[in-house]
């Protein structure tokens, strides 16, 4: 546990091998999610239905979003807002 408060520090770097970009880039095309539990209760992320316009919690959150300007390369979730209820 960090004894200072801080924000948009990085914790750690990795190199990603290409194989293994590849693979990640193919798990977000294919919708993978992420699903935590916070004491025993699940995250899920706010999402808008396209069709009706409703706003709902969908169980988990993106690995990634290949949509718009990240059709042609995916971008991996790397940071996240936290928000407690």
């Amino acid at each position: 546990m960090r004894q200072d408060n801080a924000t948009c520090r990085a914790l750690c770097t990795e190199t990603i091998s290409p194989g293994d970009a590849k693979f990640i880039n193919d798990r977000i095309r294919e919708d993978y999610a992420i699903n935590w539990l916070v004491d025993g209760l699940p995250a899920a992320e706010m999402k808008e239905d396209k069709r009706t316009g409703e706003l709902f919690f969908d169980m988990g959150f993106n690995l990634g979003n290949d949509e718009g300007q990240f059709e042609e390369m995916p971008a991996l979730h790397n940071h996240y807002d936290i928000v407690l209820r």
